[in-house]
């Protein structure tokens, strides 16, 4: 339901709803911005947007894996204060990364990085 759901606000292969240039290419495996045409990444990063839909706000969440999107989601969260204050149409593709503690017994992730790759509009 939610892969359906995101198709419908962001589709793979072209640009999304309101003009959203962020979107998963098939032929190259990652998230391209069709602004520029850019490949942005193939790995370990998501798309966050907002977008408006008449009188409602769409929140979308989502990477090129499940570990990814888990990553989006708390990107927008953690970080996502920005979206809920932009006017209208706004997102982010970021890439992650954990933030690892290293113990005697080997490391454990206690935390997530994110570096931002690009914004719109």
């Amino acid at each position: 339901l939610a892969n359906r759901f995101t198709a419908l606000f962001n589709p793979v292969g072209g640009p999304g709803y309101g003009g959203l240039p962020f979107y998963y290419d098939p032929s190259a495996g990652g998230i391209r911005d069709a602004r520029t045409g850019a490949l942005l990444c193939t790995s370990n990063c998501f798309v966050v947007a907002k977008l408006q839909v008449g009188s409602r706000t769409v929140y979308l969440a989502w990477g090129l894996g499940g570990e990814d999107t888990r990553a989006a989601a708390a990107y927008l969260f953690y970080r996502g204060g920005w979206l809920a204050a932009a006017r209208g149409h706004a997102a982010v593709v970021a890439r992650w990364s954990y933030i690892q503690h290293t113990l005697s017994s080997g490391s454990v992730n206690v935390g997530l990085s994110f570096v931002e790759i690009s914004r719109w509009p």
